[in-house]
């Protein structure tokens, strides 16, 4: 996506949100301030399913806390107990579902 439609969409959101326009000196501060920070760099934006994963394992480390145990967790989100471990101990490898 090039910066420009980026900018566009994130405009629209916001005035959509905030139910009015954005104007364009605001546009343009917003503009400057990306480039001036991030200009020449890749930003990469998670996708839904990375942000699915990261919810999914705050929901486990606070059963866990709770006293849910890890063989019940494992079951409950379908994964292994090691990937359970895994997550507590906040190892940052890719946990797969179990098929």
């Amino acid at each position: 996506m090039k910066f420009e439609d980026f900018l566009a969409f994130c405009f629209r959101f916001i005035e959509k949100k905030r139910g009015r326009p954005i104007t364009p000196e605001e546009k343009a501060m917003v503009r400057d301030r990306l480039r001036a920070e991030y200009g020449g760099k890749r930003l990469v934006i998670p996708g839904p399913s990375k942000l699915h994963a990261e919810t999914r394992d705050r929901n486990i480390r606070n059963a866990y806390q709770c006293g849910i145990s890890a063989v019940d967790l494992a079951s409950r989100y379908g994964l292994s107990r090691a990937a359970i471990y895994k997550i507590l101990n906040n190892k940052k490898e890719p946990i797969r579902q179990k098929k």
